[in-house]
């Protein structure tokens, strides 16, 4: 409390906290017609929609400015005696955007009028800042997939997506820098700020009606926008006005006006089932006319859902009678009555009638008459399993009021207030795939209960703008937003009652009784006190102040603790598939195969209810401190605060310097839970100590163990303090002569901008939930197996379904610190050093205005993430320091000299043939020196996947530590028992450097147009392929936001013809003047390149897991050159056509998948193909591959009837990928990596579409809105 309070006084002593600046800076200087700057002149700013005023004077060198405009629609006029009086109207101020307004007067009395300018300049003259802002014409008639306006972040010069809008990044940069606010309070979920899509997840939506402007912040911004992210994205509400408007609308989408996804064409399957139902209605306007102004929001969505189920795999009814059928290879089809083969060798030869129930009502649910529909597996030599389909019923509902009150207390000073919730509901939760398990019951079979998601959240936020003086103006926010998701409650033990309380799993590949097993609900709530303070002195605008937060999460989650998982199968040893007793034997199953004595194994286990396993956890209860059946909870905070000062310097009318610092203090998580527990640093080295990576033998650690983490301040690392400056220049340039004169222009048609800033940035909970929240003692594991606990389970094949009771693990009831670390767990823990993460940014531009309204701008921009969080495992299997590599090969050797003698020999060992020699490791470790597994790894090279193996099994370790080899022969904590020791440290960035080309018209003469173009690259330098050697384990890769191109036009065209209008203006029939008038085409096109995809070949030649390819006869741009979607039709045994997508050569991929030796082919070495890590001790080629160009083009045809003067009658016909264009992923949305070693490789099923998020099915999509407004 001490703490918070000194910060609440430092805020105080700095005009309290404002870092997200919503109001805007107006400016300009006053001429005579002679070109002579004129002092002391009156300058008077009216905002249009309230008529509150502002008044300055011009100060000697004929410059004024008013500081913390509200943003709006104002007029200038200027008056000095002797001229005539000056005006400009429309003057358009944005949310932290300056704008400039020079004015010229002609010598005249003052009661004369001069209309000179319209609208503020284009040229941004006082700053280097670079942002993009969409403006009130393109928030309410742009075309695009939702109402939500952050879908119009897509159309920005700088935006990277990769697939759906929600992925969207900016710059390069990744989601985690992103700073999202509506009305200046942060409305993200800061629980998924890190994850794909997470931080454009707001908590409330941001509606187009109820959204005045969009803003995009990202290069050189000023100090007060330099917290809590590098990307700040605004929302500010409307404001009501002087005179009342609004508008009632309803928007439909239609599955009869939709084209068919391309996959579900060439699949044979009908188009997605798309009603959705979108309306609205507005209004704003004076409570006290000249004094108070309301305005407010109401959209409903509606989307009534058919869902697909998939395939389900239910039994066939002769298996579920126990009977056993395969196709053998005699090609007959064989039978086996598994109870009977039971009972001749003395085991249960019954159904247990749990068992036998759960597959009654199935059948019963998904047989004749039921909604769905039935299909064999007899393609696929399945005779035992049936695949159920059918299509339920949904419904998502959400609700999005939302307002904003004005009042205007007297001419120094007024306040706003802002809000909004949305009511959420999901059910089923198709979201997450919970869908009911059948027809007839809900999520759980047997009970009529669907499960779903509901939320409500919430945002708010309230204002005080003062203007002391017209040189000193002040600002005070306080906002709020919070809410509650929470996921299937409706889980709960009751459901499960038919099982014993248990959650079967069945085996055998089944569908089991039910969808979910799991309930969870969360609350992130955000506090934030902002302020600012502005004065101007000379040619000085000096602003300062800062910004308090508070981000706190509560998070809840249930799982096995409450129902626990039972698993049904034939375990190791246990007598009915073991030794003499074993009744899956070729004998009894004649012409057979491995896979169907496995398969019968499964379906006579599901019958009988033979148990292999349960799975189950208990929890520490936060308040209790004890162990049971609780939601296991995340309670946390971070309290952040920053202070700053900026100065704008008009060092001449032609040049602006911009400077300033911010201090940002960026407190570690706080745990206030109680139930964390942590190992330490020293704790991840482990008994090797700290530092000594890779020193087998090294002994000057202890056996780690996990102390409790303590509420309130104790933290995994200090606070971080961070000082972000930031520079820029405007420079308006002269009139050039001579070859640069076209360029230039006249003075004041061109200016040169520059820029550098450093942001601090803010990540996500998971920072912390997924580190300490990943120890032991929050949750203790409680399975019980044959195989792990044998003490409390008992043998393998003793326990049924039916027994009267179930095996179950004692555990203590609290626990007792510090806790060892038991095998198989891992520990987790930050570096004591961690930093905050910062993007430094850098900018050059030229602007040059082409017409009054239509400038160009073009501008080199760049920026670099640096201190990201990342994650080490610092147990990575040594295989150089131990000697072990050597011997590897040694045994490489020993085996193909075997070979020599024996083709088929498997024998790796020291047999003393000529030139073979001992391997004591490799030998002492697997405890012998012929086998086929190993000498398949040492054929392919595989080296650290050997050693994985034997430093993960235990039995390997002991014999090796009998031998007199140490512990950590492998890895630096051995104590984990095959589990990680994960440090958390900064190690992660990126780079971005670009070209920006940028044409940007004003809505004018009704034509609106932003066009840009974007030449980028970007790089990630976090790419671990080893720590051994650190610096030299880390290369640059391309990011997943590495979009080399993107071409993007958006415009607003108002037709010409009609009212108002030459062409068909002088129509005298009012039926057909109304006909042929009000006319307007508006779109978005999207062109870009595809995102990047690593090839994977899954062989660990060095570390285990994947070490990359090896390209052959071809080089990766020659590789890239061959991408190519490439259409097939095919017809399936039974005649049903169906297609393939394929995105390489056939004989690409036949050769390549020939070197896997996966297609049974024989490799042809002379042409290329793609071929895996085969040489032991090094890594393959890191080998990226770009996917196809996305083009994307929703346009919007509108008819506008006017009624009387002052209503309209809007009919909005939107054709949303309006050329039905495929865009082809490499890899699902665009981003993951390519596996290499599948029999999938070089085929693609993955296609743009965005069903959950924006209801995008992936093809066109043609959707109706009518609107009436007032």
């Amino acid at each position: 409390m001490h703490r918070t309070r000194v910060l609440f006084l430092l805020l105080a002593s700095a005009a309290a906290a404002f870092s997200q600046t919503l109001s805007s800076n107006l400016d300009g200087t006053v001429k005579d017609s002679q070109g002579a700057l004129v002092p002391k002149a009156e300058v008077t700013v009216t905002n249009s929609q309230t008529t509150q005023v502002f008044r300055t004077l011009t100060d000697d060198k004929g410059h004024w400015v008013i500081v913390s405009l509200p943003t709006g629609t104002y007029s200038v006029s200027v008056s000095s005696p002797g001229f005539k009086k000056a005006a400009a109207s429309d003057v358009k101020m944005d949310a932290g955007i300056p704008a400039t307004v020079n004015l010229t007067m002609e010598v005249g009395t003052i009661t004369e009028t001069v209309e000179v300018s319209s609208g503020a300049e284009v040229l941004e003259t006082a700053s280097a800042t670079v942002t993009t802002n969409l403006t009130a014409e393109q928030v309410r008639d742009l075309p695009i997939p939702s109402r939500n306006a952050t879908d119009l972040l897509m159309a920005q010069p700088g935006s990277n997506t990769p697939a759906g809008p929600r992925n969207t990044t900016f710059n390069g940069l990744p989601q985690s820098t992103i700073n999202m606010t509506m009305d200046g309070v942060n409305i993200q979920d800061n629980l998924l700020k890190n994850s794909s899509g997470g931080a454009l997840y707001p908590a409330v939506y941001p509606r187009l009606d109820a959204v005045e402007e969009v803003s995009v912040t990202s290069f050189a911004a000023g100090a007060e926008s330099l917290g809590e992210g590098a990307v700040q994205i605004k929302f500010v509400t409307k404001s009501g006005t002087n005179n009342w408007h609004g508008g009632i609308f309803d928007q439909e989408r239609n599955t009869y006006f939709n084209a068919n996804y391309y996959f579900n064409s060439i699949n044979q399957l009908p188009r997605d089932r798309l009603l959705l139902h979108q309306l609205g209605a507005h209004a704003g306007g004076p409570i006290v006319k000249n004094k108070m102004f309301i305005f407010f929001n109401y959209e409903v969505f509606r989307f009534p859902a058919t869902l697909d189920s998939g395939q389900l795999p239910i039994l066939a009814p002769s298996a579920q009678n126990g009977i056993y059928t395969y196709k053998g290879t005699d090609s007959q089809l064989h039978q086996v009555n598994l109870y009977s083969l039971a009972k001749s060798a003395g085991f249960p030869a019954t159904a247990d009638p749990i068992m036998a129930n759960t597959f009654s009502q199935i059948a019963k649910l998904t047989g004749p008459g039921t909604p769905g529909s039935l299909t064999d597996n007899i393609a696929s030599n399945d005779y035992n399993r049936l695949n159920y389909r059918w299509f339920p019923k949904g419904t998502h509902k959400i609700d999005f009021p939302q307002g904003k009150l004005d009042y205007v207390i007297n001419s120094k000073h007024h306040w706003e207030a802002t809000g909004g919730v949305n009511p959420y509901r999901l059910v089923p939760d198709i979201i997450n795939g919970v869908l009911p398990v059948f027809p007839g019951t809900g999520t759980v079979l047997g009970s009529p209960t669907v499960v779903g998601q509901r939320e409500a959240f919430w945002t708010g936020s309230t204002a005080l703008r003062s203007a002391w003086s017209s040189h000193w103006t002040s600002e005070i926010r306080f906002g709020m937003s919070a809410g509650n998701v929470i996921f299937s409650e409706a889980i709960q033990p009751p459901l499960f009652a038919p099982w014993r309380g248990y959650a079967p799993n069945l085996g055998f590949g089944l569908q089991n009784p039910y969808r979910r097993t799991t309930s969870s609900r969360r609350n992130d709530p955000v506090q934030q006190l902002l302020g600012n303070a502005s004065r101007t002195h000379g040619s000085h605008l000096v602003n300062l102040g800062g910004s308090f937060s508070r981000i706190s999460l509560y998070q809840q989650s249930f799982s096995t603790q409450t129902i626990p998982t039972i698993s049904f199968g034939v375990a190791a040893n246990d007598p009915v598939g073991t030794g003499a007793t074993n009744i899956f034997t070729a004998a009894n199953f004649p012409n057979s195969q491995q896979a169907d004595l496995s398969n019968a194994a499964a379906l006579y286990a599901a019958l009988t209810g033979r148990v292999s396993s349960i799975t189950s956890t208990a929890v520490l209860d936060e308040k209790t401190h004890q162990y049971g059946p609780y939601g296991a909870v995340d309670r946390l905070r971070q309290l952040e605060f920053g202070l700053y000062v900026q100065d704008s310097w008009k060092v001449t009318p032609r040049l602006t310097l911009n400077y300033g610092l911010r201090f940002e203090n960026q407190n570690p998580f706080q745990t206030l839970s109680g139930t964390y527990t942590r190992p330490g640093y020293a704790g991840l080295y482990g008994i090797s100590g700290v530092g000594d990576l890779f020193q087998p033998g090294a002994s000057s650690g202890s056996v780690p163990v996990y102390n409790v983490v303590p509420n309130g301040d104790i933290q995994g690392y200090p606070p971080t303090r961070f000082w972000a400056p930031t520079v820029g220049a405007a420079w308006v340039l002269p009139r050039a002569q001579g070859p640069l004169g076209w360029l230039v222009g006249k003075e004041g048609q061109s200016v040169l901008r520059a820029g550098v800033s450093v942001a601090p940035t803010r990540g996500d909970f998971t920072g912390i939930t997924g580190v300490w929240g990943s120890n032991q003692g929050r949750t203790i594991t409680t399975n019980v197996s044959p195989g792990i606990n044998p003490q409390f389970f008992g043998a393998p094949g003793s326990v049924l379904f039916s027994n009267p009771t179930l095996p179950s693990l004692p555990f203590a009831a609290t626990p007792t610190y510090p806790l060892p670390v038991n095998a198989g767990n891992s520990v987790n823990d930050f570096d004591p050093n961690l930093k905050s993460r910062y993007v430094m940014s850098w900018n050059l531009g030229f602007q040059r205005s082409l017409t009054q309204d239509t400038v160009l701008e073009v501008r080199y921009v760049g920026n670099r993430s640096a201190r990201l969080w990342s994650t080490l495992n610092l147990n990575e299997v040594n295989i150089v320091e131990n000697g072990f590599l050597d011997q590897f090969q040694t045994a490489q050797s020993n085996l193909a000299i075997a070979r020599q003698q024996n083709p088929n020999s498997v024998n790796f060992g020291n047999q003393g043939l000529p030139g073979q020699k001992d391997i004591p490791i490799v030998t002492t470790g697997l405890g012998l020196s012929s086998d086929t597994n190993t000498a398949n790894l040492l054929v392919r090279g595989q080296a650290g996947d050997l050693a994985n193996t034997i430093a993960n099994t235990a039995a390997d370790m002991t014999r090796l530590k009998n031998a007199g080899y140490p512990a950590n022969l492998f890895v630096v904590n051995p104590t984990t028992g095959g589990g990680g020791a994960n440090l958390t440290t900064n190690l992660g960035g990126t780079t971005y450097n670009a070209l920006q080309v940028e044409v940007r018209r004003r809505f004018s003469k009704g034509v609106l147009i932003g066009a840009s173009y974007t030449w980028a690259h970007a790089l990630s330098y976090d790419n671990i392929l080893s720590l051994h050697g650190l610096s030299n384990g880390l290369y640059e890769a391309p990011s997943a936001f590495d979009i080399r191109h993107a071409i993007k036009l958006n415009w607003i065209y108002e037709l010409p013809f009609g009212s108002n209008h030459q062409l068909l203006g002088s129509v005298h029939n009012p039926i057909v003047r109304t006909a042929v008038s009000g006319w307007q085409f508006s779109g978005v096109s999207r062109i870009q390149s595809g995102t990047p995809s690593q090839l994977l070949g899954g062989r660990g030649t060095f570390v285990p897991g994947d070490n990359g390819v090896v390209l052959h006869n071809l080089t990766t741009s020659q590789l890239q050159s061959m991408i190519s979607i490439r259409k097939t039709s095919n017809f399936t045994a039974s005649g049903v056509p169906y297609g393939l997508v394929y995105d390489l050569p056939q004989s690409l991929i036949d050769n390549t998948l020939a070197a896997f030796q996966l297609n049974g082919k024989a490799l042809d070495p002379n042409a290329p193909y793609i071929g895996p890590a085969s040489t032991a001790g090094q890594y393959g080629d890191q080998v990226f591959l770009y996917g196809p160009w996305l083009p994307r083009f929703d346009l919007s045809l509108v008819k506008h009837t006017r009624v009387g003067e002052k209503k309209d009658i809007e009919f909005r016909a939107n054709a949303l990928n309006a050329f039905n264009l495929t865009n082809f992923f490499l890899v699902p949305n665009g981003a993951g990596n390519i596996n290499v070693n599948s029999l999938l490789f070089g085929q693609t099923t993955n296609a743009y579409r965005d069903y959950n998020s924006t209801n995008d099915t992936g093809a066109r999509m043609i959707e109706f809105g009518l609107r009436f407004s007032f």
